[in-house]
């Protein structure tokens, strides 16, 4: 165990956040996540391994605590992370291709 997740516990949609975690999802839709945008700790600053390292060293998990909550951690991989290394996780292949997706418009110059 490396460190919790910690954030704003939620269960809207936060589509625009890029530090919202899916806690836990039901059949019925009913979701609950974990948002650090506004809120959070050292964890919120971990970032993708793509462009930096071949794979992660690191992986996100949910888990209860002693209290029994669920929560997300963060958890070292199979590979021991050393003195100096950056925490990387995979943010997963969704939340690349829900940003591909969107097109960023130029503002217009009216020179």
């Amino acid at each position: 165990h490396i460190i919790d997740y910690v954030g704003e516990v939620h269960c809207d949609d936060r589509p625009q956040s890029d530090y919202d975690l899916s806690l836990y999802r039901a059949q019925d839709g009913t979701s609950v996540g974990v948002d650090a945008s506004r809120m959070g700790n050292e964890a919120r600053f971990i970032n993708d391994y793509r462009g930096v390292a071949a794979k992660p060293n690191a992986l996100f998990e949910e888990r209860r605590n002693t209290a029994g909550e669920l929560c997300m951690a963060v958890w070292s991989g199979k590979d021991e992370i050393k003195k100096g290394q950056e925490i990387l996780v995979s943010y997963g292949k969704g939340f690349w291709q829900a940003r591909s997706s969107v097109i960023i418009e130029e503002p217009t110059s009216d020179i």
